[in-house]
């Protein structure tokens, strides 16, 4: 804990989970939100909705960078790669066989951080060749969440660590 501003209250230098009650989920890369015919929702909804998932995960991502930039700065720690890859987050969108992909990341314009989304594979459940694309894509971004995802966060706490002394 440490105050923002001087004379402040003091706050969490990071806050690892995205949500207000308990969870066994830190430092998410991903998220799922369906919508069911049966309840009248529509795949807009989750789109919203995973928008929002999105831009929190990534906030959570720069919120650790900056962690990262602060304890590597004035100390003996090397600094971190000014090539560091930019946060990135991905979401399934899912109303009844129909399947949306999308990435979600940030870009600095005129001095202002924006939050942006992108789709990157749709797939419709009947069509046995979408869904087999669709699978093979989605089992890529797994692959990265738990695996160079995963080793980028554990790196960059072990900066933070060492910083602190732990």
């Amino acid at each position: 804990m440490t105050p923002r501003e001087r004379g402040g209250p003091e706050e969490p230098l990071l806050i690892a989970v995205p949500t207000q009650r308990a969870s066994d989920l830190v430092f998410p890369f991903a998220v799922i939100e369906g919508k069911a015919y049966s309840t009248g929702k529509q795949v807009f909804e989750a789109e919203n909705q995973a928008a929002v998932s999105g831009a929190s995960g990534l906030k959570i991502q720069l919120c650790l960078n900056e962690l990262v930039k602060r304890a590597t700065t004035s100390s003996d720690v090397p600094p971190i790669h000014p090539n560091t890859t930019p946060p990135l987050f991905f979401s399934v969108c899912t109303e009844g066989p129909y399947h949306e992909l999308y990435a979600h990341y940030t870009h600095i314009e005129d001095g202002v951080r924006k939050f942006n989304q992108t789709l990157l594979k749709i797939c419709n459940g009947m069509l046995l060749e979408s869904v087999v694309d669709f699978i093979v894509v989605v089992d890529n971004v797994l692959r990265w969440g738990t695996g160079q995802f995963l080793e980028s966060v554990v790196e960059r706490l072990e900066m933070v660590a060492r910083k602190a002394g732990a």
